[in-house]
């Protein structure tokens, strides 16, 4: 797990995410994410709230497609770091 600063040329920027969790493939951790933000955030729509979630192009080498949970606020990365 990496946490990221998202730039114009992600996907997740593009559509109002500041930062995001950047994994190798879905995991139990990105599970266990995804599960505090829908505590802290149970009336959020999918890819139109607060966080959204996003698969990567396929890496041709290890054939695993990254996954990526982006959040609109920095604090939010501060507090499942926190939980976790």
């Amino acid at each position: 797990m990496r946490v990221v600063k998202l730039g114009k040329r992600f996907v997740l920027a593009r559509r109002g995410y500041t930062h995001a969790f950047r994994f190798d493939s879905w995991s139990k951790e990105a599970h266990q994410i995804e599960t505090i933000l829908r505590e802290l955030y149970p009336d959020s729509l999918w890819m139109n709230g607060d966080w959204a979630t996003y698969y990567g192009k396929r890496d041709n080498y290890t054939l695993q497609r990254p996954y990526w949970i982006g959040v609109r606020k920095e604090t939010d990365i501060t507090r499942i770091l926190l939980k976790l």
